[in-house]
């Protein structure tokens, strides 16, 4: 009778440490309760490996998470309970080029008219730089030249033309003339182009009765002066 009440006992503490562990398992053992989200997957990897999360999908227990970081992409697979990274490759593309006709042709087709197109480095990344018209003006634009996509594109505002440079007038020359010579002005100026560039002619008569021929640049007022004999 003892021994039945002995084994009966021992049953019992055994049947309570069981049910104890089971108790304390469930919850790792529910799988509700685990499974990470899409959300807090993204962030792991943007947390671990410092890049950005492009795209990311779930399926048979895994995600397949695309990544970009210092311009080049890669496929991850993570376990969707545990977290864990199965594999990492890098996806990135070989970069190639559009040529120059091609872009063209984009361009045109989109109905406009190309006024200059050429080939740039830009922080490191080679764009196309195309002027075109369109009707409303004509637009600057910027396109990726490894894949023709359009980066940018700004109007070319017209209605500010480039001030022209001012030209000196007559007084003014005279005073620059006397500056490089004394002496007293001959009445007579005359205004001429030489080399595409306009010049005052200033005849001068210094005190010691000496003549000056004193050419002066209508824009820069740069001074040559030659002396009669």
């Amino acid at each position: 009778m003892n021994n039945k009440r002995w084994i009966l006992i021992v049953s019992s503490v055994l049947f309570l440490i069981a049910v104890f562990f089971i108790g304390s398992q469930w919850e790792k053992l529910n799988p509700s309760a685990e499974f990470l989200t899409k959300e807090e997957a993204s962030t792991i990897i943007e947390d671990r490996y410092k890049g950005k999360v492009s795209e990311i999908s779930l399926s048979n227990g895994q995600f397949t998470i695309e990544m970009v970081k210092n311009e080049r992409d890669y496929l991850i697979s993570m376990d969707e309970k545990t977290g864990e990274v199965l594999s990492l490759d890098n996806i990135t593309k070989v970069n190639k080029t559009i040529d120059e006709k091609t872009i063209k042709d984009t361009l045109v087709e989109s109905g406009r008219e190309i006024i200059s197109l050429e080939k740039k480095l830009e922080e490191g990344k080679e764009i196309f730089v195309a002027e075109v018209k369109e009707e409303n003006g004509e637009v600057l634009i910027k396109l990726d030249a490894g894949s023709g996509k359009v980066l940018s594109e700004k109007a070319i505002d017209k209605s500010v033309e480039e001030e022209a440079p001012k030209i000196l007038s007559e007084a003014e020359a005279i005073e620059i003339a006397l500056e490089a010579v004394k002496g007293t002005v001959d009445d007579d100026i005359e205004f001429e182009r030489i080399g595409g560039h306009g010049y005052y002619l200033i005849e001068i008569e210094t005190d010691d009765d000496r003549e000056a021929v004193v050419q002066v640049h209508a824009i820069t007022g740069v001074v040559k002066i030659s002396w009669e004999d």
